[in-house]
């Protein structure tokens, strides 16, 4: 194992994290690769001629039904349908301070690869990129991160109450806030100004208010009351 021309990997708050280093389980996820190569091979998967063993993997092979009735349809190595994507073809993967995405689309000659060093799913922005490429009325744009003093930070650590049985609560840990809600496990925040924080695993921001209280913005504002620890 060398990781000569590797970047270095992150974890999910931007700190370095060490190499996976694989054994038994090296086919699932020991392959190194780039984007130039990953090119080649969304462009191979583009020109596959009909009937070949490429073209072949991509047809569909089976269609599981998950526990909420959803059906996912499946090719060889291949996920068929992304949203209002019917026609992209893709696959996603992870290691410690790493993620990937790769999709095409035949219909439409599209394709889109991306390749992260940090312990973020590619996911979105990838399929953000892909609608963009087919035309499709989308916003492709990095997240803007600012500094906030630790003092400020400091300020905002407490328990917030939406409802009787959810809430979340703010730590201050590793030089940053973190969220952690009812039920769930706890994820790193991101400052997008002094006062508004954003969770990248998900499309939600909290925003604290000067009267000591925040408002979570996800599928709506919900004010968040401070209460007692």
């Amino acid at each position: 194992f060398t990781t000569e021309n590797m970047a270095d990997p992150h974890d999910e708050t931007g700190e370095r994290v060490g190499y996976w280093h694989h054994d038994a389980q090296a086919g699932s996820g020991a392959v190194r690769s780039n984007v130039r190569d990953l090119a080649i091979l969304m462009r191979a998967e583009l020109e596959a001629a009909p009937g070949s063993a490429m073209a072949l993997t991509q047809e569909l092979q089976a269609a599981p039904k998950s526990k909420d009735g959803a059906v996912e349809k499946m090719g060889l190595g291949w996920v068929i349908g992304f949203g209002d994507l019917p026609n992209a073809r893709w696959h996603n993967g992870a290691t410690g301070g790493f993620c990937s995405f790769v999709a095409f689309d035949r219909e439409t000659r599209t394709a889109v690869v991306m390749l992260s060093n940090t312990y973020f799913s590619a996911d979105e922005m990838s399929v953000r990129i892909l609608r963009a490429l087919q035309g499709k009325k989308e916003s492709v744009s990095l997240k803007k991160v600012v500094t906030v003093k630790e003092d400020t930070l400091a300020s905002y650590v407490g328990r917030y109450q939406i409802s009787p049985t959810f809430g979340f609560e703010i730590t201050f840990e590793k030089n940053r806030l973190w969220v952690q809600a009812t039920n769930q496990d706890k994820f790193p925040l991101w400052a997008s100004s002094r006062n508004t924080f954003e969770l990248h695993i998900a499309e939600a921001t909290i925003e604290f208010t000067p009267d000591g209280n925040a408002i979570l913005h996800q599928d709506g504002d919900k004010v968040a009351k401070r209460v007692p620890r």
